[in-house]
């Protein structure tokens, strides 16, 4: 049985915090480093995807390369070990993305890399051999299984895995296909997820139960959106794995922008944490996002545990576990 928790953190207990022995001391000494950043270099992308959660951002804006370097130089200098290189946008669509993650692997960080995969070129293997996972995001709405595909993910000897999110209208030729193409390529998983726009009512359960009939779905993870919590107060995940928007600014995850009501649907000014000058401050205050105003949050066992790590030095009686 696939162990999700190695691939995905939303609705997870968050069991990679115990595989650091420096980790859980430093959070009960209420110092959290940025271990895990999540970067968005920019709002550019080939495809207007009716399910996404930043649709209403500006499709132009990006970071400047130099900007983006030194942000990421304080961070690793905080003590990230490893970037996610995101959207937002779809990152092909950089144009530093080559010498982004040349940069990160020459600083020795591990780099993980998320596309819709629609600019894919052959070439690009040249650079994703210095990228530790890559997941290809699929939905209903347009499929990818082409030979483009198939010469980048022969030819680079990485964890791939594909996300394919569930539309109203499911097309489950399409879902077949992409996990039979993962499983004749030894993808680590297959994500499918629920519309994050729309919660009201959850297919996973239906597809699960078709799939278990047309094809081999050991690798799948089936991740509905319908249950989620709200937010923390102290959300500690925000000082453990920032994301960098193409703005600028820092924010405490990469699903803020749906977390409020309603929704920005952008990564905003408001929903902040600061800038990239403010970096520094915020780690040495410990300065962790209120997140008490958001409505859809899928890290409260992360922010639980974490929280629960935190408060422990305060503990009294502790032999009596």
């Amino acid at each position: 049985m696939i162990n999700s928790s190695s691939f995905t953190s939303a609705s997870t207990i968050p069991a990679k915090l115990f595989c650091d022995p420096d980790l859980v001391p430093a959070i009960s000494k209420k110092h959290i480093k940025p271990v895990h950043i999540q970067v968005n270099p920019t709002n550019k992308c080939p495809l207007n995807c009716s399910f996404c959660s930043c649709k209403n951002r500006n499709k132009d804006l990006e970071l400047p390369i130099d900007t983006l370097i030194n942000a990421t130089e304080k961070f690793i200098k905080l003590g990230t070990k490893a970037v996610t290189i995101t959207g937002g946008g779809d990152p092909l669509a950089y144009e530093h993305l080559s010498d982004y993650i040349r940069y990160l692997r020459s600083k020795d960080v591990k780099v993980g890399f998320v596309t819709n995969g629609v600019l894919f070129k052959q070439t690009d293997t040249d650079f994703f051999k210095y990228v530790t996972w890559c997941r290809v995001s699929l939905s209903d709405e347009y499929k990818l299984i082409n030979p483009k595909l198939e010469h980048i993910v022969s030819n680079t000897p990485i964890d791939w895995s594909f996300s394919y999110v569930l539309c109203p209208s499911t097309k489950i030729e399409n879902l077949v296909a992409a996990i039979n193409f993962a499983n004749g390529h030894k993808f680590t998983h297959v994500r499918i997820v629920d519309d994050i726009l729309n919660t009201t009512v959850s297919k996973i359960d239906t597809i699960r139960d078709q799939l278990h009939h047309l094809t081999d779905d050991k690798i799948v993870i089936y991740q509905g959106r319908k249950t989620y919590t709200r937010g923390h107060k102290r959300c500690l995940i925000s000082l453990l794995k920032p994301n960098i928007g193409p703005n600028g600014y820092i924010y405490a995850c990469c699903g803020i922008q749906y977390a409020k009501n309603p929704p920005s649907l952008d990564f905003s000014l408001q929903d902040a944490m600061g800038g990239l000058d403010d970096i520094e401050r915020l780690w040495k205050n410990q300065d962790s996002y209120n997140g008490s105003d958001c409505e859809k949050c899928y890290y409260s066992d992360y922010n639980n545990v974490l929280n629960t790590i935190w408060d422990s030095a305060d503990l009294n009686h502790k032999e009596f576990i």
